[in-house]
């Protein structure tokens, strides 16, 4: 007969939680880069380079707050590197992801996702029933997601040369019955599948 005690207790616990780490992980699934003629692999990022760029990109998994944020976006990490000897300038009209039907997603400014991410009911105070420590815990909620948002998202406008800049990149979440799409900057265009 097995005792239990803390130390068995703790163990079993330890190995539930990994379990359900691993089993959640497995049943994320995640778009990846297809390898194309002017398109290489390196890891999950699709890398394109000539001699006036180089664009670096990858489905990017959203896991700080607000944790909602992936039910209304569907989200980019991009690297954009200057090759040439003069400022180029990128606008978030250069962007766009064209799903398997040929349907349109244009980028969400990152104003426009903090905005619609404020707009969480639990922010919100019921002024009868707030204390001091919800008001603290929301203030302390609404600054991280203002912090993550603000801070993660790609830096739009001139890039100088020899230089880069890097962030996340926010488009109107997918329908999860695409099985593939097409990430476009400019005249890069960049095609995506499911993984199984």
């Amino acid at each position: 007969m097995i005792k239990f005690n803390s130390t068995n207790s703790k163990l079993c616990n330890l190995i539930l939680i990994v379990f359900l780490v691993l089993f959640f992980n497995s049943c994320v699934q995640k778009y990846l880069p297809v390898q194309q003629d002017n398109v290489d692999i390196s890891g999950e990022y699709a890398v394109i380079q000539n001699d006036t760029l180089l664009i670096a990109v990858k489905e990017f998994l959203w896991t700080s707050q607000p944790e909602y944020l992936p039910d209304s976006y569907t989200t980019f990490f991009i690297k954009i590197q200057n090759r040439t000897k003069k400022p180029i300038k990128v606008n978030y009209n250069d962007f766009y992801v064209i799903d398997q039907v040929n349907l349109q997603y244009d980028i969400v400014e990152p104003v426009n996702v903090l905005d619609m991410m404020l707009q969480d009911t639990a922010l919100i105070p019921d002024r009868f029933s707030i204390t001091a420590e919800t008001q603290r815990e929301n203030a302390s909620r609404i600054y991280e997601i203002r912090k993550n948002i603000t801070g993660k998202s790609f830096n739009f406008g001139e890039i100088m040369p020899g230089a880069f800049k890097e962030g996340v990149l926010f488009f109107p979440k997918l329908n999860n019955r695409n099985m593939e799409f097409r990430f476009i900057y400019k005249s890069n265009e960049i095609k995506f599948l499911k993984s199984k």
